[in-house]
């Protein structure tokens, strides 16, 4: 019989050959992986295992920080300090400084380790983002470092107690110094309003695949609401912020639409900015209960905070009180109840009207759907967020706000 050609013999060999199956090994399997490999060496140990002998090469690279690990942690990575090498000054400031990041839940991605080895090392920054940026994959693969997706999470339950205990304390403190009531608490905050707000849920038949909605192009399309309300349920005109020019037409236009219900302005991206605050304060704070005392709750927006000055236009009568980072689903009256309900008032008109509209939704349109919905809001819904959050210059002697009561 005429033996194979030399070619097909290979190809014949590749075929029938057993790859190496991908599998997770953990730190315990891996270091007993080397140890095998010390002893008979890694060619056997790649075929006792079944791993390529470049993978046994790289996990001996980083055998001495594996090693350090205690028993009970050895299913898990952990931070070690890099190697001796290059940079070796610097890369142990800078895996204290991970360290310290790792242990307080601090994120780190490529940009501020950067930014950190350009801080320890000024002679860095004449360095081209490249060369940092090998430096930092560097540093990741001597300190057994990786890249991972990571899973956002809220506070722990105790760390929001404490800070909401904190701004309770601080804001009954200020109630009972300036003797201030329910109708002198206001609540201000800015939401975006899309034109088209679809549900998301509608009526079809029993196994169909799909529920389509057409939509006319404008579900991106978005006005910013300035929204002001009282503890006692009363609400301020809205201040509605279209997407133009300040000073083009489209603000013309929009001024136009000011009645005794909204008052309407332009920005070049629909935003509350500098200008639009001051619009804001001439035009609602100083004509609402102009000459009464006002202790504005707000969150902190860059605009808020860089510009409280401008709020608190009179020392006497103004006075802002800024909530917590991360705290307002928690502490803000109007993301507790009122935000929702403008938006889901404006779902229900646009499916009360998408079989009438047979063209785009005009400015106009959608300035009066939001003072449609604005007017409509009961007092009982307006004052719903203080009383939840507990907010309130005079509360009952039976109400007390547990945090199982704010959490939900």
């Amino acid at each position: 019989m005429a033996r194979q050609p030399l070619k097909n013999r290979k190809m014949n060999k590749r075929l029938t050959h057993k790859s190496k199956s991908k599998k997770y090994h953990s730190i315990e399997s891996k270091l007993k992986i080397l140890d095998y490999a010390s002893s008979n060496g890694k060619h056997s140990a790649s075929k006792k295992y079944n791993v390529d002998r470049n993978q046994i090469r790289q996990w001996d690279k980083k055998k001495s920080c594996w090693i350090k690990l205690p028993l009970d942690e050895k299913q898990s990575l952990k931070f070690c300090q890099p190697k001796k090498g290059k940079h070796e000054a610097l890369f142990n400031e800078l895996s204290d400084y991970v360290n310290d990041s790792l242990t307080e839940n601090v994120p780190l991605n490529t940009f501020s380790l950067i930014e950190k080895i350009t801080e320890l090392d000024p002679s860095t920054t004449s360095k081209s983002y490249k060369n940092l940026q090998s430096m930092v994959y560097d540093f990741m693969e001597k300190s057994n470092l990786t890249f991972k997706t990571c899973q956002t999470t809220l506070f722990e339950d105790k760390d929001l107690k404490d800070v909401i205990g904190n701004f309770m304390t601080k804001f009954n403190e200020t109630v009972s110094k300036f003797n201030y009531e329910n109708s002198e608490i206001y609540n201000l905050d800015e939401t975006g309003l899309p034109f088209e707000i679809a549900p998301q849920k509608i009526i079809t038949i029993k196994g169909a695949k799909k529920a389509i909605i057409k939509s006319k192009g404008q579900t991106k399309q978005k006005v910013t609401g300035l929204f002001l309300i009282r503890a006692d349920g009363v609400k301020c005109k809205p201040l509605i912020v279209f997407k133009g020019s300040s000073k083009g037409r489209i603000a013309k236009e929009v001024k136009g639409f000011n009645n005794e219900h909204i008052t309407c302005c332009a920005q070049s991206n629909a935003w509350c900015d500098l200008q639009v605050l001051e619009i804001w304060i001439q035009e609602v704070l100083k004509k609402s209960f102009p000459n009464q005392r006002k202790l504005i709750i707000m969150d902190n927006f860059a605009v808020h905070t860089e510009n409280v000055n401008l709020i608190e236009y009179d020392k006497d009568l103004i006075k802002v009180l800024f909530l917590p980072p991360n705290t307002t689903r928690l502490l803000q009256p109007l993301d507790i109840s009122v935000n929702n309900l403008v938006k889901k008032n404006l779902r229900q008109l646009w499916v009360k009207n998408f079989s009438k509209e047979r063209s785009l939704i005009s400015r106009q349109e959608m300035a009066r759907r939001v003072g449609e919905t604005w007017t409509g809001l009961s007092k009982t819904q307006v004052d719903s967020g203080f009383r939840k959050t507990g907010l309130l210059a005079q509360r009952e002697e039976s109400m007390e706000i547990e945090w199982e009561q704010i959490q939900d």
